[in-house]
């Protein structure tokens, strides 16, 4: 089994994008796991295999995320409005994960999650597939044969969840973790602890 690892990034100046659920990075790779021989391992170290940016800019119009192959970054959008939406967070990485893993281009079909249109709860298609086949397959299970899933899997039922917040590191101070509080603090009101 193939292992790559990544680590979250805040680009000088930049703040998290509020909406924007951080733990959907590791959701949405889990949900790669579950079909190709992937395990994905999060690192504090700068040059980790994959990098997740929060960035200072916008990198075009209406971006919720973008990604660089050849320095293998996705960037998360500092304004698109995600609606702190775990499904929505999730689709944007494992999209621009597959951009990642070879897939330069979109699909022209909206259900597609190769498709430039965010539609959460897109899912992997047969089209899409082509983009991982560098990795191996883990078993028989295929992502267009469980239609549903990776909607279902990301969409919130309970009433209250509580996230522990990942360490966020500076590129050029990697080994300076913002404190948890301040993080929790930048969300306002949204992020609720246990009650």
């Amino acid at each position: 089994m193939r292992e790559i690892s990544w680590v979250l990034l805040v680009d000088r100046g930049a703040r998290e994008n509020p909406t924007f659920r951080w733990d959907g990075i590791q959701a949405g790779l889990d949900y790669l796991a579950e079909y190709w021989a992937l395990r994905f391992t999060r690192t504090s170290n700068p040059r980790a295999r994959v990098k997740f940016i929060a960035s200072r800019t916008q990198g075009g119009p209406n971006w919720a995320a973008w990604a660089n192959r050849s320095n293998f970054e996705i960037r998360i959008s500092p304004t698109f409005n995600f609606g702190s939406n775990l499904l929505t967070s999730a689709t944007a990485v494992v999209h621009e994960f597959m951009h990642l893993a070879g897939g330069s281009h979109h699909s022209s079909v909206q259900k597609d999650i190769m498709s430039p249109a965010l539609e959460p709860g897109e899912q992997i298609t047969q089209r899409d597939a082509q983009y991982m086949a560098a990795y191996a397959w883990k078993g028989a299970r295929r992502p267009w044969n469980e239609p549903t899933y990776f909607r279902d899997k990301f969409t919130l039922t309970h009433r209250l969840l509580w996230v522990q917040p990942p360490k966020l590191y500076f590129p050029d101070a990697c080994d300076q973790p913002r404190r948890w509080r301040e993080w929790l603090d930048s969300f306002g009101s949204s992020v609720k602890g246990p009650e």
